[in-house]
């Protein structure tokens, strides 16, 4: 299942339009996080979906200084990874996990203080804070080189 939140026409005036990006974010990661700590996870859903799309939107245009962009992308990141894990959509938030730590990876070659963002992403995965269940998906991963490596082919 590939997960899209964001329709072509809203995603494309997102990035001509910096202040509607943020807007967008604000308005999903609020409704999508009033949601999710009432457990109403499939709710939840389509508003941290819209969240996470539009922080990354944000992170790739520079429409935040660094370290504010990248915080509000970590954030909706391991909201929406742990709202699919609630779900038992496993394969989704793994996948939600590596496209974080890949878009945080880039954003740290740029600028090596930004580093701080993706040590942070990886250490909510690695303390369990983000979902138990998660942490058992990535049974017989390692750290190596600030990324969540797989040791083996297929994550179950």
């Amino acid at each position: 299942m590939k997960l899209r939140f964001l329709c072509a026409p809203h995603r494309q005036e997102m990035y001509r339009n910096h202040a509607l990006a943020i807007y967008c974010w604000q308005d999903g990661f609020d409704n999508g996080l009033s949601l999710f700590e009432l457990m109403r996870w499939r709710e939840a859903l389509p508003f941290l979906g819209q969240a996470f799309e539009a922080a990354e939107i944000i992170l790739t245009t520079s429409a935040m200084e660094g370290d504010s962009a990248c915080e509000i992308f970590t954030a909706s990141s391991l909201a929406l990874a742990s709202t699919l894990a609630n779900l038992g959509q496993m394969d989704e938030c793994i996948n939600i996990c590596h496209l974080s730590q890949e878009r945080l990876g880039q954003v740290s070659k740029s600028d090596p203080k930004l580093t701080f963002w993706l040590d942070k992403f990886n250490e909510q995965i690695i303390q369990h804070k983000l979902h138990p269940s998660l942490l058992n998906s990535f049974t017989g991963m390692e750290i190596h080189n600030r990324k969540i490596m797989p040791m083996v082919a297929t994550v179950h």
